[in-house]
């Protein structure tokens, strides 16, 4: 019976540990995200089947190849083209992460809410948000990878929201020491835009020592035309 009872008390502490890192049902304060996000016309829907099994990278590509723009490597840099394949295309649609910290890489630190649209320019509304500060990075799925929790990839097309945007348009950067915070309040509803230029892409080329990953951009790394 002791050993019953001891079972007992020790699930349900277990349970109870477990609550606390579910805030979905519980009282606190929770506010509304609306983000619009609109991804440049030059890479929405693409990569695109051009002719036969060639797969334009963005609108006027002839190289058929997934490259990284200047600010991230030149073209001529080892590792930074990759002939596009099926495989390579993610599902081509806009995404918005919520984290209350962002690291160097999309996945430093964990993606705490998340919504998405299949059309481009359009709104994605996220509920529920517990009241605090967050950090909000909207993404194109342009290339295949990544995991449920975070689908953001090398290759994706970005911006994070910033009060300062250099090389950016309005409130939108692809640098992450460039990002500010949006403050959600009880029963409040926030609205911000964020665009998504052709060329804000996530990661870097092999230089020979296997790349940099799923890394952000930083300001360092040359400014971008607006």
């Amino acid at each position: 019976m002791k050993k019953l009872t001891g079972f007992i008390l020790a699930c349900a502490l277990v349970f109870s540990q477990l609550a606390c890192f579910d805030d979905s049902g519980s009282d606190l304060p929770k506010g509304t995200l609306k983000v619009t996000v609109n991804t440049s016309a030059d890479i929405w829907d693409y990569p695109e089947l051009d002719s036969g099994t060639d797969y334009a990278a963005y609108a006027g590509d002839s190289t058929y190849k997934l490259q990284y723009p200047d600010v991230g490597g030149t073209s001529d840099t080892e590792g930074s083209e990759k002939i596009i394949v099926s495989g390579d295309i993610g599902d081509k649609i806009n995404y918005v992460y919520v984290y209350s910290e962002l690291g160097d890489g999309s996945r430093d630190k964990p993606v705490l809410y998340r919504g998405m649209n299949s059309s481009n320019d359009s709104e994605i509304s996220i509920n529920g948000i517990v009241a605090g500060t967050y950090y909000v990075v909207a993404f194109y799925d342009y290339s295949y990878g990544g995991n449920r929790e975070n689908l953001l990839n090398r290759y994706d097309r970005y911006a994070i929201h910033t009060d300062s945007p250099a090389g950016g348009t309005a409130n939108s950067t692809p640098y992450v020491d460039r990002a500010a915070t949006v403050t959600i309040s009880e029963n409040d509803t926030v609205e911000i835009t964020l665009e998504i230029k052709r060329d804000w892409v996530l990661g870097k080329p092999n230089l020979g020592d296997g790349g940099t990953g799923r890394i952000f951009l930083k300001e360092a790394d040359g400014i971008l035309e607006p």
